[in-house]
């Protein structure tokens, strides 16, 4: 149905929402996960390429956006126009012919499933601290709370015992009446670490036990490990007295693997706890969003969404707000100087001896922040969920369509560039808790205790609060991304079938796809979680895949600007600059990713 344009900022903003949704896919393993471990393991040094990855990509998808409105054509169909080299695919009795770009998005998109794989997994270790299904659990998150606990409150002690120590040395020069302030603050900060030093000794014992365990399991596991090489030398030649003599050891191998057991049994070491709770919050997770997506339509989704991130998002803002009243944690100018002086972090040798590479995980991370790859080619879908198309009308050569044209392309910009601001500010506050709290108690979140450790980030202005209120927001902004991005796949998969000219689908056909794919797409997210649960992993694998995507997709906006482009609606020469700009960022960040 035909809809004149609104004119008013008023209007406008009443007629927002894609990008809103699509800030809700961000939100989440870019943002929450990638950002910040980035930030763990970089400190602020790579504050200005986390900026720019959510800047650049906005012209991209406005481009990709209006080529979709003007045209009323999927992201799929459209970039199979690009010229370039096409392979064909045999499927059944059809063929299935696509270019360069939409056989790369077929990779793209299965390391996606793992990214969601890796949300989901998220998702099911918030649940399974906050509700454990087992005593196993119970037991498990008492101790690991307490490992990852332990050295935050002793970074923070150091941070506090370095302000006492500047406030004494400042009381030396100060006159009588300074002095007496600052004595109130010594004896303030002195309470504080009192109270930090009981947290520590309550923690230890925990800490102490969940080391033996590691210590005896390592043990253990390097016996066995010992006799499983034994006997695959005898299986070799089990006719030498080389054979013999291993034999022999192997005897005396498993006495002792035996007695270690034993101890076990005794109850002397107690298990390192692998609980299934996380996998099992996982299905639980899963079966439910099938169904919400069965189900859903697009309103549903935009609210839903809203809420979910738009919530604890805020709640973030202020904790990285709050943290400025606390010296030991709080981000200094200096901090926010280093952050954009356009160089790498400076990493100790333990850093570099353990392998991190906090460049190469930042350059990962740039294809997932802001709107990574995935968004860009699901943006266009929800513009025409959102009726921007339909409103626009088929395209003529009439006057009137190109009005309403340039009136709903207006509308697609300030939506666009709302959702920037929000993903952006979102992202730079995942960043900076990361670097001042993370890496300064040098947590590497990851496995199996990622959302414990990330939770770390608002205990210190939340306190004892902090995880039950992290968990809520985990869940938010995690499970907005798993919902969202399949209902997007949902959606592409269905139309790549389409573009593919596997078939062609009619708008009753099409429903039933993308239903299939609703029940398909999470329980398969979940199971890649549960083969391999390293969300960590997952969602930097299908970032490196979005990275190298972004260059495929920023030529097919060029081909779209110069080729498909309505001369009527042709943009100004800023804006083919900024278009430019992008591809070539985009390609820098791809050679690094591939040569660097």
């Amino acid at each position: 149905m035909i809809q004149a344009p609104p004119t008013t900022i008023g209007g406008i903003i009443r007629r927002i929402g894609p990008g809103l949704v699509l800030a809700g896919s961000i939100v989440g393993s870019g943002e929450l996960i990638a950002t910040t471990i980035t930030g763990a393991q970089a400190g602020f040094w790579l504050l200005w390429l986390i900026v720019i990855g959510c800047v650049i990509k906005v012209f991209t998808q406005i481009e990709l956006g209006r080529y979709a409105i003007c045209g009323a054509k999927t992201t799929l169909v459209a970039v199979n126009e690009v010229p370039g080299p096409r392979m064909s695919l045999h499927v059944g009795d059809r063929t299935a012919r696509g270019n360069w770009i939409l056989w790369f998005w077929f990779l793209m998109f299965l390391a996606s499933l793992g990214q969601l794989g890796g949300i989901v997994g998220g998702v099911g270790q918030a649940l399974a601290i906050s509700w454990p299904l087992s005593e196993e659990g119970r037991r498990y998150n008492a101790e690991l709370d307490a490992q990852v606990q332990h050295p935050a409150k002793e970074s923070e002690l150091r941070g506090e015992r370095a302000a006492r120590d500047k406030a004494l040395a400042a009381m030396a020069d100060a006159d009588a009446s300074a002095t007496e302030a600052l004595q109130l603050k010594v004896s303030k900060i002195d309470d504080h670490i009192a109270v930090i030093e009981t947290e520590i000794t309550d923690l230890i014992p925990k800490v102490e036990q969940y080391d033996k365990k590691v210590e005896f399991h390592k043990k253990l596991a390097e016996k066995q490990a010992e006799l499983a090489r034994y006997r695959a030398a005898v299986a070799d030649d089990d006719t030498s007295e080389r054979a013999a003599e291993v034999r022999i050891i192997m005897a005396t191998l498993q006495t002792d693997v035996d007695k270690e057991l034993s101890k076990l049994k005794k109850g002397k070491f107690t298990p390192i706890y692998s609980p299934n709770d996380p996998y099992i919050w996982s299905y639980i997770i899963a079966s439910i969003s099938a169904v919400m997506l069965f189900i859903g339509r697009y309103k549903f989704i935009e609210k839903f969404v809203i809420i979910m991130v738009g919530t604890f998002t805020v709640v973030t803002i202020l904790n990285v707000v709050a943290l400025q009243f606390h010296e030991a944690w709080a981000v200094s100018w200096d901090d926010l100087v280093n952050g954009f002086r356009f160089q790498g972090p400076k990493l100790t040798v333990d850093q570099k001896l353990s392998g991190m590479r906090p460049l190469a995980t930042a350059l990962a991370t740039f294809g997932i922040i802001g709107v990574g790859a995935s968004e860009l080619v699901a943006y266009p879908y929800w513009c025409l969920e959102k009726g921007y198309a339909r409103f626009t009308g088929p395209r003529d050569q009439s006057d009137a369509w190109a009005e309403r044209a340039r009136g709903w392309l207006r509308v697609m910009r300030w939506d666009a560039w709302c959702s920037m601001v929000v993903y952006t500010v979102a992202t730079v506050a995942f960043y900076l808790l990361g670097a001042a709290i993370l890496h300064r108690a040098g947590l590497q979140p990851s496995g199996k205790d990622m959302i414990r450790m990330l939770g770390v980030m608002y205990e210190p202005v939340f306190g004892a609060t902090a995880q039950y209120l992290f968990l809520f927001g985990a869940f938010a902004v995690l499970y907005s991304t798993f919902f969202v991005a399949n209902a997007a796949h949902t959606r592409m998969a269905t139309d790549v079938l389409v573009a593919l000219k596997i078939t062609t689908l009619s708008d009753r056909a099409r429903l039933r796809w993308i239903r299939g794919f609703a029940i398909l797409f999470p329980m398969s997210c979940a199971t890649i979680y549960y083969v391999f649960p390293k969300p960590v992993t997952l969602i930097l694998i299908s970032g490196t895949m979005q990275a190298l995507m972004l260059p495929m997709l920023g030529v097919a906006a060029l081909y779209f600007r110069y080729k498909r482009c309505d001369p009527r609606l042709k943009p100004n020469l800023l804006w083919d600059l900024m278009l430019w700009l992008s591809l070539v960022g985009f390609m820098i960040v791809a050679l690094v990713k591939l040569f660097g």
